[in-house]
């Protein structure tokens, strides 16, 4: 479990005592069982043969695990509930994993109201989302869909995360695409990675789809977002990215930019003091590109500078080399292994955050 989750409070949980005792049978304890509503408990044998106690209970007042440990079974495995409560009554009420004979035991009634009880229960999981926001930071898709649905919400969601800055990204991965249109960039990125954040660089400045992906790309990079700025994209420091109506935490691992043109070209047209060389080194250096008049050495590693060598005139051939070669090398850079067919990809995001997965550390 995180640490939110620990700490939050609760009416709502689940718990399991694994090899339990009599002395594990807190609720036959009257002053432990007036703190309850209802509870319900019964012996298990699983299928590694561990016998335990699956219960669910509802406290009378919102506890936080610590105050669960302490007055009813600091042995106990416990979980806040997800679901309804009749969900959660059932789940410890199976027959399959409940020898004949042994216990099961139920106090109290659960709401008769099916109204009232989604009522309750979707209070409780809005709150509950809520304080877990204040610990750390959740994607929409993330949360409960009954969170989502509840009135206000989303109100309450925006105010938490408005500040909230994204991690600090030890492993960082930028890849730069360079060639001329329809080499294959966008088809690359597009094939292995179709939901990563988009930049989008319009006359009224610049905003994210999708900001809080693993994996981000700015396309047709030509100069469009101030060097500062840049700066702070291709840096791993905790980073918040702009969207339409405010601000969301910068979570992305991988960086691809694309352009059809070389970074010496980008910010030609800025003024003077925008086009500082040791501006411009650091960009360059962030991405992996080393121009030719340049005399020092790159400092950094986490860019991959990917640009395909033309020979002549740009004919079709040439087109599709191209695109075979940035998907090679962008395979390469990610140690990413390549796709078996595409008849075996049906479920690309899978993959690909399996692939992120292996990259972290």
């Amino acid at each position: 479990m995180t640490s939110a989750r620990q700490e939050g409070t609760a009416k709502r949980w689940c718990f399991t005592i694994n090899n339990p005792t009599e002395e594990d049978r807190f609720w036959e304890n009257g002053e432990q069982l007036s703190e309850i509503s209802y509870l319900i408990v019964q012996y298990e044998v699983g299928e590694n043969g561990t016998p335990h106690y699956q219960g669910f209970l509802i406290c009378k007042r919102r506890q936080r695990m610590t105050a669960l440990k302490r007055l009813f079974s600091d042995r106990a495995h416990w979980e806040k509930t997800k679901g309804t409560d009749k969900q959660a009554s059932d789940y410890c009420r199976k027959d399959d994993t409940h020898p004949p004979g042994t216990l099961r035991y139920e106090y109290g009634k659960l709401a008769t109201g099916e109204k009232r009880m989604e009522r309750e229960a979707l209070e409780e999981a809005a709150i509950e989302e809520l304080e877990e926001l204040k610990e750390t930071f959740k994607r929409p898709r993330d949360i409960l869909v009954q969170a989502l649905m509840k009135p206000g919400f989303m109100a309450a969601y925006n105010a938490l995360t408005a500040d909230c800055l994204g991690p600090h990204r030890e492993n960082l991965k930028i890849i730069t695409m360079v060639s001329p249109p329809g080499c294959g960039k966008s088809y690359c990125i597009n094939k292995l990675f179709p939901r990563a954040a988009r930049c989008i660089m319009g006359n009224n400045g610049i905003w994210w789809q999708n900001p809080t992906e693993k994996v981000a790309v700015i396309e047709e990079f030509a100069g469009q977002i101030q060097l500062q700025r840049m700066l702070h994209f291709l840096d791993p420091y905790p980073l918040a990215l702009e969207v339409k109506g405010g601000m969301r935490p910068a979570m992305f691992e991988i960086l691809f930019i694309t352009s059809n043109s070389t970074p010496e070209e980008w910010y030609m047209s800025d003024q003077a003091a925008q086009k500082r060389r040791d501006a411009l080194m650091a960009l360059y250096d962030r991405l992996g590109y080393r121009p030719q008049w340049a005399t020092q050495a790159l400092t950094r590693t986490c860019g991959t500078y990917l640009q395909p060598a033309f020979v002549g005139a740009i004919t079709r051939q040439e087109v599709l080399r191209a695109r075979e070669w940035f998907y090679r090398q962008v395979l390469e850079a990610l140690d990413m292994p390549e796709p078996i067919s595409d008849e075996e990809m049906d479920d690309q995001e899978e993959e690909a955050a399996s692939i992120l997965a292996q990259l972290s550390p």
